[in-house]
């Protein structure tokens, strides 16, 4: 959510910058529906991942406002896909009511196609970006998905969980789940008229 301010200040327009407040006020409003639905549990979760996380952070911090709307596109429509994979999984339920139904709309689903029309717009503009840009997406999510396997690698029972594998992890149906994030993100990115 940090992060997400910080590059609203990077914004060339009020506009910009009070939307990608108040997507980060949405993403402060589920992580607190979250932590009171599950107490101290939420806590600890969040503490066994906070060392990945963070590390992605400091290897994906945006410099300029076309980086933020692409890091909102790469990596919220990334999250999107794989909340979705998830509820396969586990169930809906799994990450707070309504998330997944019409409440999604404001989720990271929204923060994805808030970016995209703007990167569309900018590329449209100033056709060279484009390239740029590609390069900006493929750091952004070569980094979610070096952070994610490092995640799964670290941790049997959470690659079991995510696969629906409780025998133990299945790291065959581990690298489909990556391959098919992937295959998401690149078509999303095709749609930008941008090649990864």
């Amino acid at each position: 959510m940090d992060v997400l301010a910080r590059g609203a200040g990077l914004a060339p327009d009020a506009a910009g910058r009070i939307t990608v407040l108040d997507l980060a006020g949405r993403r402060h409003d589920h992580h607190r529906a979250l932590r009171a639905e599950l107490g101290e549990d939420a806590v600890t979760a969040m503490a066994a991942v906070a060392a990945p996380v963070d590390e992605f952070h400091a290897h994906t911090e945006p410099r300029s406002w076309p980086e933020v709307l692409v890091s909102l596109h790469a990596g919220d429509g990334l999250a999107s896909d794989f909340y979705r994979e998830v509820t396969v999984v586990l169930g809906e339920g799994v990450l707070g009511e309504g998330f997944l139904g019409e409440g999604f709309s404001a989720g990271p689903a929204a923060s994805a196609d808030f970016a995209a029309d703007r990167i569309l717009a900018l590329v449209t503009d100033e056709p060279r970006l484009a390239g740029r840009l590609t390069l900006w997406a493929r750091r952004v999510v070569g980094e979610a998905m070096t952070q994610a396997q490092r995640l799964v690698g670290d941790d049997p029972a959470l690659a079991g969980l995510l696969t629906g594998t409780e025998a133990g992890p299945d790291l065959a149906a581990a690298s489909n789940l990556f391959a098919r994030l992937l295959s998401q993100h690149n078509r999303r990115m095709a749609e930008l008229g941008m090649t990864v």
